[in-house]
């Protein structure tokens, strides 16, 4: 499993504060001399104006083996990723989803605020109960350090991936996220992206 390393780490105290760990977006950047990071709106602008997004049959969902690009946000565009010890535990939950279950995780990158996922469905799952377990773990870990209010969309788009798409194209396109955000030179070095199934 890969996680990209070379960020500074959170502050020691703030683990518990959402917004505390901000500065370690900021200053990857500062420290190269880089201008702030863009905030792309047009996912929020999308998500926002398609609260009933248009989902596939049902039984497209179980196809075991079946490959789904993820996008989860949050609400009202709260940077909860910004906290650098919480993104960190909801790749654990995301780990753990994996190893009780079977599902693999091809691509995951946690951006300050929305998630990109390349999953693929076990036998006797579906992506409804992958996603919808996972939200629940990240939930609850929030709860644990001392926040109540909600934060995730309550729906998300999906793409099922054809079998002519390449899973490592789409991985790559994933966990260089940050890189067209401009947040990080390098996808390696964004602590919260990452694979559970390539070496990268």
């Amino acid at each position: 499993m890969f996680v990209g390393a070379g960020l500074a780490p959170a502050r020691a105290g703030h683990q518990g504060r959402p917004y505390a760990d901000t500065a370690w977006v900021w200053r990857c950047r500062w420290g190269r001399g880089l201008p702030p990071p863009r905030r792309d709106n047009s996912f929020h602008r999308r998500l926002q104006s398609r609260r009933k997004s248009i989902r596939l049959h049902p039984s497209v969902y179980r196809e075991p083996g079946r490959a789904y690009s993820v996008t989860i946000g949050t609400a009202p565009r709260r940077p909860v990723f910004a906290n650098l010890n919480f993104g960190l535990q909801c790749v654990e939950e995301l780990r753990r989803i994996r190893e009780t279950t079977g599902a693999r995780v091809y691509a995951f990158c946690l951006m300050p605020d929305h998630v990109h996922l390349l999953v693929g469905v076990p036998h006797g799952s579906s992506l409804p109960a992958l996603i919808g377990a996972w939200k629940s773990q990240c939930y609850r870990e929030w709860r644990r350090i001392g926040r109540r209010e909600t934060f995730w969309q309550r729906s998300y788009f999906d793409h099922a991936l054809r079998e002519e798409e390449d899973l490592r194209v789409v991985t790559n396109y994933i966990l260089n996220n940050p890189v067209r955000a401009g947040i990080v030179i390098r996808f390696q070095d964004y602590k919260l992206c990452g694979s559970l199934e390539f070496d990268l």
